[in-house]
């Protein structure tokens, strides 16, 4: 009796733990697709400066570098 309710805890703890691995999967995963998006965002902001650079054009303030 002891041994079959030693085995349900055991089973209930490996189902928890079961689920805090793949918890931690899906946010690694979730953490990679954002920082590629990052990367993205950033490579294209880095492009429009270097165009307005280009053009001879400044931007002056952050509302100015907002609107980029």
């Amino acid at each position: 009796m002891v041994t079959q309710q030693y085995t349900c805890e055991i089973n209930q703890l490996l189902k928890t733990f079961n689920a805090l691995i793949q918890l931690s999967q899906a946010s690694i995963d979730y953490q990679l697709v954002l920082a590629d998006i990052w990367i993205k965002a950033f490579s294209e902001l880095v492009r429009e400066l270097v165009f307005y650079q280009s053009k001879g054009e400044t931007i002056e303030n952050w509302q100015e570098f907002l609107e980029v």
